[in-house]
């Protein structure tokens, strides 16, 4: 925690003109201009879309809010008809200003004009799905039997969530690049909501933020956009300071949520949003002291900022275990660490993301990033960087994590407890790639609704261990629950793992399931082996596969072809397996097939061992 009296000097030390928003943001920028965004042959794309959109959108008008939207969630835990209208109109912010900054054409101009104008006349920045089921409540707190207000919060509109703090710093943002160009009521305006929606609201409540005492993306998304949006809008340096000081213990305690080795147990995705925040923080705030402060500089970021390059295979497919999703990773902060910290590597140019599938319009993100390989705005590099090559062998054992490849073929496995952040019922589970294609899969993370973060998250099928590669037990799968994990994990030498997965089903009479991987690096095989011990009596297991793609079964056999690649699984015991097709509604709402490969059987001993092998 860094001493009061060490915060307001390093804040006097970059104070004066540099201290505004206009000055601070000609810092973070570094004197990229227009012009020399133009000239990089690597942003014609992204370019390319902005124009695109912009004219997209001076057709078409800004979509409503209305209230029976906004109850949705509440009454029908339907997230989609509100959220959808809510970030088309943060996409036309982004695209408006973006397009405003690079060219100030009128026409973009007025239409960031308005787009502001209607962000801030929204209820609240909160999304519904984020209030608590308060979307329908009086404004002030509930009271107590006593008739004392338990909640200090005045105003439900004013809570503060991660888009609402996405959307203070994307205004604060805008505002600063575009200071001489937007009306002066619309800044004043836009200046203004978000300090009090954000800044103030922060400060007035009277209790810990929920998020302050999370360990994971919240902490960074909300606490250093707060305190980024804080830098922009805050010129006092005793006034910021008493902001910061309050929100820095939430950036420390974003850092250690992850494990010793560095690793996100929420999934790849959610480290790549709440790293973004933390380094866009960390930066903003390094220009707001002249240098004074790096939060960068942190020993434990520096492997944080080594797992995306990790998760990533021969091929350009990457590890997705718990909730995350294939949407790509951002080019710009990739970029930016390769610069900052020592062994930081890009991953596969063509695995970035593209702009036009950012459909939450993250501004703050596109500024730093762009279209085709979503580089940096600001940090952009216009040489190509160095072709990517994954790592043959990952061992992360705080996380229990193991990942390995050869030539184009890989696998990972994991251990862990059932009670990590954004949980799946998933100890014991592993995927495996060939050519980039994963014959044996991890859905990764389901459509986001109302069920999904309550009691009833695991009667949804992707977060149920029925959805992974792991057996059932007496017709019943893993619990959630921290008490509900791994146990004696140990992994190597080479690429090998076990684990007693026994503990993550809390089922009588199973006393114990050592599971055993095995990965050849040199023909990419993998074998597994699970040894049962049950008493007083074997229980009936089904051995379970899940992949994308249909498989034909010939014997004992089960072929999937994924792509131009096959894959052959086998067991050793005289039994054939059975496929079943789930249906699988994904993070983007799409419905998909699932198969799963089934190898049933009715143990006549109390000790049981089945060997499996992927070619």
């Amino acid at each position: 925690m860094l001493d009061s009296r060490l915060l307001l000097e390093a804040l006097q030390c970059g104070s004066g003109e540099g201290a505004s928003g206009s000055g601070l943001f000609s810092r973070v920028c570094g004197g990229v201009d227009a012009e020399t965004i133009e000239r990089n042959p690597r942003l014609e794309g992204f370019l390319a879309y902005l124009k695109k959109e912009s004219g997209r959108f001076r057709h078409e008008a800004i979509p409503p809010l209305p209230y029976s939207l906004f109850v949705l969630f509440d009454s029908l835990g339907d997230r989609k008809q509100f959220e959808d209208p809510y970030f088309e109109r943060r996409s036309r912010l982004m695209v408006y200003g973006l397009s405003s900054w690079l060219w100030k054409k009128p026409e973009d101009i007025a239409g960031l004009e308005d787009s502001i104008w209607a962000i801030c006349d929204e209820y609240s920045w909160c999304l519904p799905a984020h209030m608590g089921g308060r979307s329908r409540s009086p404004a002030a707190g509930a009271a107590s039997s006593l008739g004392i207000v338990t909640d200090a919060r005045f105003d439900n509109a004013l809570t503060i969530d991660l888009f609402a703090c996405e959307t203070g710093l994307a205004l604060a943002e805008c505002c600063a690049a575009l200071e001489g160009a937007l009306a002066p009521q619309v800044l004043e305006r836009a200046r203004n909501e978000a300090y009090r929606r954000l800044i103030k609201s922060y400060l007035e409540y009277g209790a810990f933020q929920h998020w302050e005492l999370l360990k994971m993306n919240w902490c960074s998304v909300c606490g250093g956009g707060l305190g980024a949006t804080a830098c922009y809008l805050i010129q006092d340096d005793r006034m910021l300071g008493g902001v910061l000081y309050k929100l820095l213990p939430t950036l420390d305690r974003f850092l250690n949520s992850f494990t010793k080795d560095g690793a996100c147990v929420e999934g790849l995705s959610y480290w790549s949003y709440g790293v973004s925040y933390f380094v866009m923080f960390a930066d903003i705030l390094f220009h707001r002291t002249g240098g004074a402060i790096d939060l960068l500089k942190d020993s434990r970021f520096e492997k944080i900022a080594r797992f995306q390059q990790k998760c990533y295979l021969p091929g350009g497919a990457p590890v997705y275990f718990s909730d995350a999703e294939n949407s790509g990773f951002r080019m710009g902060l990739a970029d930016f660490l390769s610069r900052r910290v020592p062994g930081v590597t890009a991953p596969p140019q063509d695995r970035a993301m593209r702009m036009e599938r950012d459909n939450n319009g993250h501004f703050n993100h596109a500024l730093r990033d762009f279209s085709q390989s979503l580089r940096d705005l600001i940090w952009t590099e216009s040489h190509e960087p160095p072709p990517f090559k994954a790592e043959p062998l990952v061992v992360l054992p705080d996380a229990q994590w193991l990942i390995a490849s050869t030539g184009e073929t890989a696998f990972a496995a994991k251990g862990g407890h059932n009670d990590e952040p954004h949980n799946h019922n998933d100890v014991g589970s592993f995927i495996y790639y060939k050519k980039g294609k994963m014959a044996i899969c991890d859905l990764g993370s389901g459509q986001y609704t109302k069920d999904y973060f309550n009691e009833s998250r695991y009667t949804i099928f992707c977060n149920q261990s029925f959805s992974h590669s792991v057996p059932i037990i007496n017709g019943g799968g893993q619990k959630p629950g921290g008490e509900y994990g791994a146990r004696d994990c140990s992994i190597g030498p080479g690429a090998k793992m076990v684990l007693d997965m026994a503990g993550a089903y809390g089922a009588d009479g199973l006393l114990s399931l050592k599971r055993r991987f095995v990965f050849d690096p040199v023909s990419g095989g993998l074998r597994i082996e699970d040894r049962f011990l049950f008493s007083p009596a074997p229980l009936p297991l089904i051995e379970r596969f899940v992949s994308l793609f249909p498989p034909r079964i010939e014997g004992r056999l089960a072929r999937i072809d994924a792509g131009d690649s096959q894959t052959v699984l086998s067991c050793s015991l005289e039994t054939a397996p059975v496929i079943h097709e789930q249906k699988h509604r994904g993070h983007d709402g799409n419905e998909i097939a699932v198969y799963l490969i089934d190898f049933a059987l009715s143990p006549e001993t109390a000790e049981v061992s089945i060997m499996f092998e992927l070619q």
